[in-house]
């Protein structure tokens, strides 16, 4: 037996040279009303870890004593009660913001439940709230398509999403489009969760339906509305044989770049608004003006939501009576 290789070899001296790196965690105490934003990148890692009270990452609430890890991305972390985080890892910048948007959107919330309940009494004759948010880049639009899906899963809702924006890919790569009914709870650390290909999961995989667009801007090349036009098709096709998701409508997350127009003309907003049944909720999240020229109907709602935080009390009075456009 002693002829065999490795049985007489002396046990190795520990490598001290590739040992992980201790991570020297620190303690954010939150203030009720209050989030912990942060940005690390791509070669960095932040772990997060909820220590007491309730917190929720872009309207999923996280679980206690659970560690959360982030690369390359940005995010919130928000309570309602106050809370105790446990973070550790690097990051590019942090801090506690005392003002933030997020009543804002608890009341947009519960005005496109009031539509869905509208919805449900009916019979589902009618689609719930149809929601589609514009805006420029880099001003939160896809954050808050997260909150309001992930608010309307807790409430048992089965909301369709729709991904419009060729950079930022929703259970797919980007440079293309996408959607998905969202019945279980959006991942945290996974942005909007994993589809089967990519393995097992701790959180249920999502079945997108998805297509190929390969160009940056929509306002290129002449692919975006032949693609709009048969992803509206397919959504209205699964909507009008799943009640569930009817009743619970749809967010449609699109780019930046659509809501700048040409020569004062928004041309692929009012294609999308066309091909999704002609009518949309819309909710403007931008610092800028509200665009004039959308095409609304005088039956359609204009909201202006701003990362200012406008009075929550005029959110529910303009989501609530029949439909809604969303520019963020």
């Amino acid at each position: 037996m002693i002829s065999l290789p490795g049985l007489n070899l002396a046990p190795q001296a520990a490598d001290t040279v590739n040992a992980p790196a201790t991570v020297v965690t620190r303690t954010k105490e939150l203030a009720a009303n209050t989030e912990y934003r942060f940005e690390v990148a791509f070669a960095r890692t932040l772990t997060i870890k909820l220590q007491t009270g309730t917190a929720e990452f872009f309207g999923t609430e996280l679980a206690p004593l659970a560690t959360y890890t982030f690369q390359g991305t940005k995010g919130a972390v928000f309570t309602w009660h106050g809370c105790t985080l446990e973070v550790g890892g690097d990051v590019e910048s942090d801090y506690v913001a005392e003002e933030t948007p997020m009543l804002s959107c608890a009341n947009l919330h519960f005005a496109l439940e009031s539509l869905r309940d509208g919805s449900a009494a009916g019979g589902s004759t009618e689609m719930g709230p149809r929601v589609l948010i514009v805006g420029p880049e880099n001003s939160g639009k896809t954050s808050l398509a997260k909150t309001l899906t992930a608010y309307a899963a807790k409430c048992g809702r089965q909301p369709m999403v729709i991904n419009l924006d060729p950079t930022e890919g929703m259970l797919s790569p980007p440079g293309s489009f996408s959607a998905a009914v969202y019945s279980s709870i959006v991942d945290i650390e996974e942005g909007w969760g994993s589809s089967p290909i990519s393995g097992p999961s701790l959180i249920p995989v999502k079945m997108p339906l998805v297509y190929h667009y390969g160009l940056r801007d929509p306002e290129e090349g002449k692919v975006f509305k032949p693609l709009v036009t048969r992803m509206a098709l397919a959504v209205m096709s699964r909507l009008e044989v799943d009640t569930l998701s009817k009743q619970a409508g749809f967010i449609i997350d699109s780019s930046g770049a659509i809501s700048q127009g040409r020569n004062g003309v928004y041309e692929n907003i009012e294609h999308i608004v066309s091909e999704f049944s002609g009518a949309c909720d819309v909710l403007n999240c931008s610092f800028l003006p509200p665009i004039l020229p959308l095409p609304c109907k005088p039956t359609n709602n204009y909201t202006q939501l701003s990362r200012t935080i406008p009075p929550p009390s005029s959110f529910p009075v303009a989501a609530v009576s029949l439909r809604t456009f969303i520019d963020v």
